[in-house]
């Protein structure tokens, strides 16, 4: 989706922005979490060529696209909107479940530490892990996509890390991400040391 997104801005067409943002919407419609998406969606229309020249609110491919976001919501799960005061009532419920000390969740008063030392490093394995990591870095100076690709995972760890409550779920998402950074990390790891055999 980010990938769309900054090529419909680079291209100059809508088409890849309205697709991007209805893919969240979607997303966004089963799960909350995903509609954290829409922050690297509208850098990665800040990033373009000339963008940063461009008005935030003068960007057509970046308003319709956060447009598709909240139609595609509005398709997938409508009652969200009609029936808005039970939806008020179920995010307050939310909030308190998620801003809530569990006992024997953690012992930080923010997630974030637990899914950085605990959560992500057992679901892929502390060699898989640490080279996804430097991978992450490698893959931040290909560029201006490889920008848009690290922001999807930092935005979602980040944001979910600020609760109380660790959930593995919320950062699922990350993982193939980090995968991505350990196999960048094996490959150049690989022509360097084939450089210098």
């Amino acid at each position: 989706s980010i990938q769309s997104g900054s090529q419909a801005y680079h291209r100059g067409t809508l088409r890849h922005s309205v697709h991007a943002g209805a893919m969240i919407g979607l997303a966004g419609a089963c799960k909350y979490v995903p509609l954290l998406l829409a922050i690297p969606f509208a850098l990665a229309h800040r990033a373009g060529k000339g963008a940063k020249k461009t008005p935030l609110f003068g960007n057509r491919a970046l308003l319709f696209g956060i447009a598709a976001i909240f139609l595609a919501l509005f398709v997938a799960s409508p009652f969200l909107f009609i029936d808005w005061k039970r939806t008020v009532i179920d995010i307050a419920g939310q909030r308190r479940a998620l801003f809530s000390d569990w006992v024997g969740q953690t012992q930080f008063p923010i997630s974030l530490p637990t899914y950085l030392a605990q959560s992500l490093p057992h679901a892929m394995g502390w060699p898989a892990y640490a080279l996804g990591l430097a991978g992450m870095a490698l893959l931040w100076r290909t560029g201006r996509l490889g920008r848009m690709l690290v922001w999807i995972p930092v935005v979602t760890v980040l944001a979910n890390g600020m609760l109380k409550s660790p959930q593995e779920r919320y950062v699922l998402v990350a993982i193939p991400f980090l995968h991505l950074g350990a196999a960048l990390a094996l490959i150049r790891g690989a022509e360097w040391l084939k450089a210098r055999a």
